[in-house]
């Protein structure tokens, strides 16, 4: 099970992602590297990898030591050419073709990354082509509010008693196993659900019933414990008059 590492390093933030998905350092500035996939963000948007002009300023900066298997240069013409099929203008690149047989390996590798990268803030999207995240807040009304769900085979009752405390009341259906990605592994959020499980594993039986009630620190974390995520749980969970938890807690 990977662990995901966070610690200062020469004023970088550097998460460790195992050995299936390399390391990402995260800083305000940064000059790029061989070998170092290299992607500069104006806030959430990208404006460029590897190099950048210097009419251009970067707020956040984020260097990819791809694993051995991943080839960086091929990670970062990957990268520039979905950034080119979503319409975002960036340095001009002479060569940013990828191998026919890597590309799959890239896809693959940008599949497990990319929800890693939503965490942080930053996607590939421009921001005219996808509205900026939804925020939502809790309140005292919501507290008393209980929500439930019923999604591929799971069933859940919940309440977000406190801004960081959501309870799954005992009794709660999980989802026995994760699905796998085309290369047969588990994913990021599989991986981070799998720890989450571990970490409440006396909670549940072996047929995935919650047997006490368990406490998790979001909306985001109580999708990943019961079904592994890969869906919106903000629209899964309702109210009894089929309210969901977004429409009662989105910021507007």
């Amino acid at each position: 099970m990977t662990e995901l590492e966070k610690n200062w390093q020469n004023e970088q933030l550097k998460l460790d992602l195992g050995a299936d998905l390399g390391e990402i350092l995260l800083s305000t500035t940064a000059t790029a590297q061989p070998g170092i996939a290299t992607l500069y963000y104006e806030n959430s948007k990208l404006i460029g990898v590897q190099s950048l002009s210097a009419e251009k300023k970067p707020t956040r900066v984020v260097q990819i030591k791809t694993p051995e298997t991943i080839e960086a240069e091929y990670f970062e013409r990957f990268i520039i050419n979905k950034a080119r099929e979503k319409g975002i203008k960036l340095e001009d690149h002479t060569e940013y073709s990828v191998p026919a047989n890597q590309q799959k390996i890239m896809a693959e590798y940008w599949q497990d990354l990319s929800p890693i990268m939503t965490l942080l803030g930053l996607n590939l999207l421009s921001s005219k082509s996808r509205p900026a995240k939804a925020r939502h807040r809790w309140n005292s009304k919501v507290a008393k509010v209980k929500f439930s769900t019923v999604y591929e085979g799971t069933q859940a009752t919940i309440y977000w008693r406190k801004r960081n405390e959501v309870v799954i009341l005992s009794g709660a259906k999980m989802k026995s196993e994760p699905e796998l990605n085309a290369n047969g592994k588990l994913g990021f959020a599989a991986r981070f659900a799998t720890q989450l499980r571990q970490e409440h594993v006396n909670s549940f039986t072996e047929d995935f019933i919650t047997v006490e009630d368990v406490v998790l620190k979001s909306i985001n974390e109580v999708g990943l414990f019961l079904y592994f995520g890969n869906t919106n749980s903000w629209l899964q969970f309702k109210d009894e008059n089929n309210r969901t938890i977004d429409e009662w807690t989105i910021v507007k």
